[in-house]
């Protein structure tokens, strides 16, 4: 599974904090894909999401670009952040933040 050590650590602070805010953090998971071709049969670009949900409606959701930097490197970059909120409303949240 592919995390970086700083998405880890701001996970961390939201899944300590989350009852300042009248709730308690549910799942906390990745999604990958990998798209097109490199001409090996595998893929070189794609997506990584990261997701805190906040049971019974809300989320933390962070979206990211994901290229193949060669070897067993990934490169990342995150493109958009929102916080899902109850009743089906949300918060864009400005994303910032790349590394591998």
């Amino acid at each position: 599974m592919l995390w970086p050590y700083y998405a880890v650590s701001e996970t961390l602070f939201i899944l300590e904090r989350s009852p300042l805010f009248g709730t308690q953090a549910g799942g906390v998971y990745q999604v990958i894909c990998m798209e097109g071709s490199n001409g090996t049969g595998g893929s070189s670009e794609g997506f990584l999401q990261n997701v805190i949900t906040f049971p019974p409606e809300g989320a933390f959701i962070v979206d990211s670009s994901l290229a193949v930097a060669g070897g067993q490197r990934m490169d990342f970059s995150f493109t958009a952040a929102k916080l899902k909120l109850p009743g089906g409303k949300a918060l864009g949240l400005p994303p910032f933040g790349k590394g591998w």
